[in-house]
């Protein structure tokens, strides 16, 4: 947390509201990294109401590697569920770590055409 504090505070990494209905219902903190992968690093959100946070941060994300070319999109998570729902959506788990902790990724066919180029 705290790497990911001096992060934002720095200017390094971005830090984003989510919000429900226009009210904030939590964080998320993201990057785009040295590889050319955008990355959601951490998501903390109250998803009670049952909207599907996840879906929609991905498709969120999805428009942004399109518009910058990221090469793929990244998600870290903890929660075997969204690892699952993910994996539904065409990510790979490409790594995981202690905890567990996994990385989900999807390469990104305009990020694909850019590195050809």
């Amino acid at each position: 947390m705290a790497d990911w504090r001096d992060g934002v505070t720095s200017g390094r990494l971005a830090l984003w509201s989510v919000q429900i209905d226009g009210e904030p219902q939590g964080a998320l903190v993201w990057d785009v990294e040295a590889d050319g992968a955008l990355t959601v690093l951490a998501m903390a959100c109250d998803g009670s109401r049952g909207a599907a946070v996840a879906s929609e941060v991905a498709r969120v994300f999805e428009g942004m590697a399109k518009l910058t070319g990221a090469r793929c999109l990244r998600f870290w998570t903890r929660r075997p569920g969204l690892r699952r729902m993910m994996q539904g959506q065409g990510y790979i788990n490409r790594e995981t770590r202690r905890g567990p902790v996994w990385m989900m990724e999807r390469e990104t066919p305009h990020g694909q055409q850019q590195q050809q180029q």
